[in-house]
């Protein structure tokens, strides 16, 4: 027998005779003990073995050695390794059974460009257990409950979001221009970086040659598939090299799956975890990217400025974080275990589709009072809840502050000291939500183009002038005035009051969230226009 399996025996002997001269009160506590060893049965030091489903854990010895108490897991079904570079390997418990030798197996370095990304669903009249002949296993499956949080996210619309395509190609429904900007507009004969991020399924063999109006299902977008085959994130402190471009893949072979994740002790199939799901830097590729030398998405290096990031709060813990109580990633018929909702992370990925969790990220308040024949508001707006600026992502997310005094009688108070809407929150009709001029003022990222863009027809482009100008082209920050994690804005109005006999004035303090800028034609009537992310009254006693 090699010496290190038989000291492993030695030691777990001496544990059981240590338990054994134990005093009543120590209890009978039965211990778990074995080794862990490679493909090759050399010993793997500094694997975690876990009691599948729990919290009980320890690491192994230089050779391989380990040992866990049995009793605090009654429920365990499953004895559990992993370490960086390997599967999970797991072997069942069996009763009066208290040694047990765990074989991790590598993990391939490889990348196979010729894989086929797997559907989350099977398509329509299909095989529930595959998505064709060629992609393998869909996701329904086993996780039926996680790809219906996922298509109610975000990216799973990655690739045919219509706010995105109409931005990208300057055409909405019908091909109708916008009367905004549109990047293939710009830039007719360039497919850009776009899909780098939205269409990665697609991206990741040409980066910078393929068109997202191409994609024709969400496999090819941010789909299960394709989140769970990252092997590695960079972080490009440049930000020029967005999504896949930033990002290290695992494609298996052919008849070969690997799929990471944030679990070690998952052991349904070839399973492996993955510390870097549940870091930031797992979504710094897509979310940290320079344009001509301006950081157009700031999201990872706000966090990173943060005292979030000194927390080690991560972006996971606020956009992944379950609402409710324990229970299974997947089905128990298909394995699935009830699980501490501590471990469990919620695929909606909570963000400008939930209005509860954007109204959690902000914070306003009023105060109004009457001196010498003027009302005197202030407005506090905290960014309360959001581990980076608000608004963040696209510069062209922004958020409107409306301030508005109306005597006993209901008529509106005039605006006689303080800032007012920019022009690029609308101007026209309030009614219609154009409230540039308006009391009140902006949040966003402003750019201005660098130069006159010339109209040449020979080259094909149509270069038109927009305020604030688009971020794919070669532009400047002229103002910024989007709130840091944890900072507050703080803005003051002044309103006359022309009868001091309509008292009281009633104050009401609007902060409404947009997508898009209204100066940019319909763009921001595309998906869901504004959203009201506070609304506050008070009053101002004579």
């Amino acid at each position: 027998m090699p010496l290190e399996h038989t000291t492993q025996r030695w030691l777990f002997a001496l544990s059981l005779a240590a338990l054994a001269s134990c005093s009543p009160r120590c209890g009978p506590t039965a211990m778990l003990g074995g080794v862990v060893v490679d493909e090759a049965g050399h010993p793997v030091a500094g694997a975690r073995v876990r009691l599948q489903a729990t919290s009980f854990s320890t690491l192994t010895s230089e050779s391989g050695a380990f040992s866990l108490p049995a009793a605090p897991a009654p429920s365990a079904q499953v004895i559990a390794a992993w370490k960086d570079g390997y599967f999970n390997a797991g072997e069942k418990l069996a009763a009066g059974r208290f040694e047990y030798r765990l074989v991790l197996k590598t993990i391939p370095a490889g990348d196979d460009p010729s894989y086929v990304w797997a559907s989350p669903r099977a398509p329509a009249g299909g095989d529930a257990t595959r998505a064709d002949v060629d992609k393998g296993p869909v996701c329904e499956k086993c996780h039926p409950a996680i790809v219906s949080e996922w298509e109610a996210s975000a990216h799973s619309s990655s690739a045919t979001n219509p706010l995105f395509l109409a931005v990208y190609e300057g055409k909405g429904a019908g091909g109708r221009p916008t009367g905004g900007p549109g990047y293939r507009v710009d830039f007719p004969h360039s497919t850009g970086n776009c899909a780098a991020c939205h269409v990665p399924g697609l991206a990741v063999n040409a980066p910078f040659g393929t068109d997202p109006s191409s994609a024709r299902s969400a496999a090819a977008g941010v789909s299960c598939d394709v989140c769970h085959k990252v092997r590695e994130a960079e972080i490009d402190d440049a930000g020029g090299r967005p999504g896949v471009l930033s990002l290290r893949f695992a494609r298996p072979a052919a008849g070969k799956d690997v799929f990471f994740g944030q679990l070690d002790d998952v052991t349904a199939g070839p399973d492996a975890f993955n510390p870097l799901y549940r870091e930031s830097r797992y979504c710094a590729p897509c979310h940290h990217g320079t344009f001509w030398r301006v950081q157009a998405y700031s999201e990872f290096a706000e966090w990173a400025a943060s005292s979030y990031a000194k927390r080690k709060i991560e972006c996971q813990d606020c956009h992944m974080k379950l609402r409710g109580g324990a229970r299974r990633f997947a089905l128990e018929k298909e394995g699935g275990l009830v699980r501490d909702p501590a471990t469990i992370s919620s695929h909606v990925q909570y963000g400008l589709n939930d209005e509860r969790f954007m109204k959690e990220s902000v914070r306003v308040t009023t105060r109004a009072e009457t001196i010498r024949g003027r009302v005197r508001v202030r407005v506090s707006v905290t960014n309360s809840g959001a581990g980076h600026h608000v608004p963040t992502g696209t510069p062209m997310r922004n958020m409107i502050l409306l301030v508005e005094a109306r005597d006993a009688r209901g008529a509106s108070l005039r605006l006689a000291k303080g800032e007012r809407v920019p022009e690029w929150g609308g101007r026209g009709s309030s009614a219609i939500g154009d409230y540039a001029g308006l009391p009140g003022k902006g949040f966003a990222k402003i750019l201005a183009d660098l130069v006159e863009y010339p109209a040449d027809p020979s080259q094909g482009r149509r270069f038109s002038r927009f305020e604030p100008a688009p971020y794919w082209r070669p532009a400047a920050v002229v103002s910024d005035t989007r709130i840091p994690a944890e900072a507050t804005d703080e803005s003051e109005y002044e309103f006359e009051v022309a009868d001091p006999g309509a008292a009281p004035v009633a104050v009401v303090a609007r902060l409404v969230y947009r997508r898009t800028f209204r100066s940019w034609g319909a763009l921001d009537r595309i998906k869901q226009g504004e959203l009201e992310l506070a609304h506050v009254s008070t009053e101002a006693a004579p």
